[in-house]
């Protein structure tokens, strides 16, 4: 079989297990790149000629192209997963990336934000204009729950109570996140500001929204953050965006929602933790 008849088969069951648009974009597109090279450099077109040596050279290429060695396990992980589908189907005996290590991380030192740095850049934002409104808003949002980024953007007015927020993370999984009274008062004055602006408008559904009326891209939420983070000398910090648990809940209910038990991560440090199993 070859690699692009495998790789669109591996889409299709891809699209079965209802995985996301995104994710089955990106997979696409990581698989095409191992598809290119072997077919350049080793002329390997069927999956059944690929050598874990070919998978390795690929790795080391994209390292001394500089790219990040948290890039290249990403990478590695499409491939493990594409090529164990495929063992799975008896397509190969047996996946050539099995036995494939990771690359070593560096270690990261971080430093964190202070109380100041978060009402600093919180407070960059202070103006009364529909942008300033919803700018504090967001960034209040993520340093007070420890949203991803993905569903800061994604998040509907709906989701939203008097003292809790609805977020539907990864895997179309559920969680309540509890609010702080001043971001209460700072998600309600951005409502009234969002319904006044686009009054008898055409937007879209999300509730944080471009001055068009558009959903936010992360491009434009990262802008806005680097340009508050910039401003008040913070720029070098690593945000925080994924949330997720100090001692690994397993399953265990009482410990998935013990606010206690949760702490926020950049998601580099993220990927990091889970990486190595801690």
């Amino acid at each position: 079989m070859t690699f692009r008849d495998a790789s669109k088969e591996f889409e299709l069951d891809c699209k079965v297990r209802h995985l996301s648009p995104k994710t089955i974009g990106n997979y696409t597109k990581q698989l095409r790149y191992l598809e290119n090279y072997l077919s350049s450099e080793f002329s390997v077109l069927n999956i059944e000629d690929v050598k874990p040596a070919h998978i390795k050279s690929f790795m080391a290429k994209m390292d001394d192209a500089g790219r990040k060695p948290q890039y290249i396990n990403d990478l590695l992980k499409v491939f493990k997963t594409f090529f164990t589908y495929l063992e799975t189907e008896g397509y190969i005996k047996v996946s050539p990336a099995k036995r494939i290590r990771n690359m070593k991380l560096p270690k990261l030192k971080l430093r964190t934000f202070t109380e100041k740095n978060i009402l600093d850049m919180i407070d960059f934002y202070s103006g009364q204009s529909f942008v300033d409104i919803r700018n504090r808003a967001m960034i209040a949002l993520m340093f007070d729950t420890g949203v991803r980024l993905s569903e800061l953007m994604e998040m509907i007015e709906s989701q939203i109570r008097e003292d809790s927020i609805m977020i539907y993370g990864k895997g179309a999984k559920e969680r309540v996140v509890p609010v702080s009274p001043f971001l209460e008062k700072t998600l309600l004055r951005y409502s009234r500001a969002r319904e006044s602006y686009f009054q008898n408008v055409l937007h879209d559904k999300e509730f944080f929204l471009s001055r068009t009326g558009k959903k936010l891209t992360a491009e434009a939420v990262a802008k806005m953050l680097k340009k508050a983070a910039d401003a008040v000398g913070v720029s070098k910090l690593v945000p925080a965006t994924v949330v997720d648990h100090i001692i690994p809940h397993r399953g265990d209910q009482r410990l998935f929602w013990d606010q206690s038990n949760w702490e926020s991560l950049c998601k580099e440090c993220h990927d990091k933790k889970t990486g190595s199993g801690l």
